[in-house]
């Protein structure tokens, strides 16, 4: 897990992963950059009791030149450790419990040995209670397993379209959707306001490449405002913060349309040209 706590008004803000803590990163800093506030944010990575795997400090606006993905390159990717119930009830989990009778035994005779069998009893319990937790944990990987199967099933019906009305119709986009979509139009956003040659790998073949020409600006930041789904295709709103090359930063509203490619190398494919205006309109 991973929090940033703010040095304006002291709140917390919490984060499942790191690229969610990203994001969020990316949120304050527009919000700095429009009220024109400066702030300091502590990071940190922390494990599933509280205990501070990774720290560090940002400044926000970012000094010109610079950003926050490459100041923290090397953040946030200490492993968690795992812990769990069967870590001390698997066979050798426990070196403490199993070196015992050894150091017991140490120095006595061996008339002293029959006491042992004593102990089997116990230890005869112990192997029953390691045998049906063993198998209580694989019975539920199986359920997970079966679930995540069905989940997927439902998924791929969902996106082709099974048992739904064929009448044209917008759709809720699901997590799992939006979060692709989303990705591969933020690569296509810096390749567009670059205009770098990336651009014809995002965008489909019939697209007239003389309406992907745009003015040269860098993007300070990129916020989805809405997506929507519609007959297979998700028509996309950002809100960009963008640079020019004397150093005005401006805001504008971008908007383009979206589907699913699997022959293309991001599995996603740009069907029209943006559609820019002034934001706040």
């Amino acid at each position: 897990m991973f929090t940033y706590t703010s040095s304006i008004d002291g709140k917390t803000q919490e984060f499942p992963n790191r690229d969610a803590l990203l994001l969020g990163l990316e949120s304050e800093e527009n919000r700095c950059l429009q009220m024109n506030i400066t702030t300091e944010l502590t990071l940190q990575q922390v494990d599933q009791e509280g205990n501070i795997l990774d720290q560090t400090k940002l400044v926000f606006p970012m000094p010109e030149g610079t950003n926050y993905q490459e100041a923290l390159a090397n953040f946030g990717l200490q492993a968690e450790p795992r812990k769990g119930l069967l870590s001390g009830l698997l066979p050798g989990g426990d070196s403490k419990s199993s070196n015992l009778p050894a150091k017991h035994s140490q120095g006595k005779t061996v008339r002293q040995e029959p006491a042992a069998p004593r102990k089997s009893p116990f230890s005869f319990l112990v192997t029953m209670l390691k045998g049906t937790v063993i198998g209580l944990a694989l019975l539920l990987g199986l359920l997970s397993f079966f679930i995540s199967t069905e989940n997927a099933k439902k998924l791929r019906a969902a996106k082709t379209g099974t048992g739904q009305p064929k009448s044209s119709q917008t759709v809720q986009v699901n997590a799992f959707d939006e979060h692709g979509v989303d990705v591969f139009s933020r690569y296509f956003l810096g390749a567009y306001f670059n205009q770098t040659d990336e651009i014809k790998t995002y965008a489909a073949p019939d697209i007239d490449k003389a309406k992907l020409k745009t003015d040269i600006k860098t993007p300070t930041s990129v916020l989805m405002e809405s997506i929507k789904a519609k007959d297979g295709k998700y028509t996309v709103t950002y809100v960009c913060g963008l640079k020019d090359d004397s150093g005005k930063v401006s805001t504008e509203r971008v908007t383009f349309t979206v589907k699913d490619d699997k022959s293309s190398d991001y599995g996603y494919q740009v069907t029209t040209a943006p559609k820019l205006s002034a934001y706040p309109s």
